[in-house]
């Protein structure tokens, strides 16, 4: 996910809300239309919903500004940093080098950075670097970092070299640690064996192949159209832009895209296209702690409802990646039993997207409005 939380206020459900047609066919909308426009009050979420099954989108709704210094309101083509949820697609990138046999989960750094310090490249496995695993240092604690404009880093390898050769903190596959480090050494082989940029193979392998003309890698130096930008209010109510560099996450969270693009690389994924099905069932497939490769995969449960609660809670079996770099956030859930998908993409405020697994939250309300209305197909 992301590293800083920000603090932020309401912003109003009205105004700059816009609702697609499909919205208003389904029994789910004005539940999710009470969830968001609560959200938007009560944390200041701007950004947007989605929700469709295999065939149709059945809801999609979107709130706040994309950009205020000119009035521009969120809408269904507003290009959103999605930070970690990046991640999920670079495993799947890293899978299909597994499926074509250029790549092992169960190789070493060393077998494919033959540059790596050597006696720390032996000892992690891509498997490893995929589950969070590695024991290697964490780039969130080289202090400026993520807001660094060093020309000198331009590639993976350019960071990996820098900064990650460092023996592991402790033995690698002892123990769990969240660390965008893991990702970035992933673009480095991703790199070395295809001999492209990262934006390039994405491009040449998923983005083409699927038509997602609004998806790409952010360079802060571009301007990139229909980009939303980061908003916080201050502790006056006042909207405030809030800077927040993703560039410089790379493989680990630098992505943007749309709702619509993310749904379209979703159904990819459940159709296969990108994958075959044993492929994507070992992407998906959880360890002990719910950790798949880029995902997470677990047994949701809705909290109690506090005015009935004895009534039967909604469960699914859902697959879900979040992402969180300041005020830009990012939720993917894939129920594959329903032939569902909800995005969730924040630009502004302080909603929570991180407690799905819990049960409590705006991503919660979401999942248990969907999959007591969404027709499944």
């Amino acid at each position: 996910m992301g590293r800083r939380w920000l603090v932020g206020t309401a912003l109003l459900f009205g105004g700059a809300t816009s609702v697609s047609a499909q919205s208003r066919a389904t029994g789910m909308t004005p539940a999710l239309d009470s969830i968001i426009r609560e959200a938007a009050t009560s944390s200041g979420f701007m950004g947007t919903v989605l929700v469709a099954n295999r065939s149709r989108i059945l809801y999609q709704r979107q709130t706040g500004m994309a950009n205020a210094t000119w009035s521009i309101p969120n809408a269904a083509t507003t290009r959103f940093r999605v930070a970690s949820v990046t991640k999920q697609v670079t495993a799947l990138l890293i899978m299909q080098y597994v499926q074509s046999g250029q790549l092992r989960l169960n190789g070493s750094i060393a077998d494919y950075l033959p540059w790596f310090a050597a006696d720390t490249a032996r000892r992690v496995t891509l498997e490893l670097l995929l589950t969070h695993m590695s024991g290697l240092r964490d780039l969130d604690d080289v202090p400026g970092y993520y807001a660094s404009d060093d020309s000198t880093l331009r590639t993976h390898s350019d960071v990996v070299r820098r900064y990650l050769m460092a023996a592991p903190e402790w033995t690698p596959g002892s123990r769990f640690r969240y660390n965008n480090a893991d990702y970035v050494i992933l673009g480095a082989i991703l790199e070395e064996l295809s001999g492209m940029s990262f934006a390039a193979l994405l491009e040449t392998r998923i983005l083409a192949p699927l038509g997602m003309k609004n998806t790409g890698m952010v360079c802060e130096r571009t301007v990139i159209p229909r980009l939303a930008e980061g908003y916080d209010r201050n502790a006056n109510g006042i909207l405030q832009r809030q800077d927040e560099p993703v560039e410089r996450y790379l493989a680990s969270g630098a992505l943007y895209s749309t709702a619509d693009d993310l749904l379209r690389f979703y159904r990819a994924v459940d159709s296969h296209r990108l994958l075959s099905a044993s492929s994507t069932e070992r992407m998906f497939r959880p360890n002990g702690y719910g950790g798949a490769l880029g995902s997470w995969q677990y047994d949701w449960k809705a909290a109690p409802d506090s005015l009935h609660p004895d009534r039967p809670r909604a469960t699914a079996r859902v697959i879900e990646r979040q992402g969180w770099i300041g005020a830009y956030r990012g939720l993917s859930a894939m129920i594959p039993s329903r032939g569902l998908f909800v995005i969730v993409i924040a630009n502004g405020g302080h909603a929570d997207l991180s407690t799905l697994s819990r049960g409590t939250g705006i991503a919660s309300r979401i999942i248990a409005a969907v999959t007591s209305h969404a027709p499944s197909r």
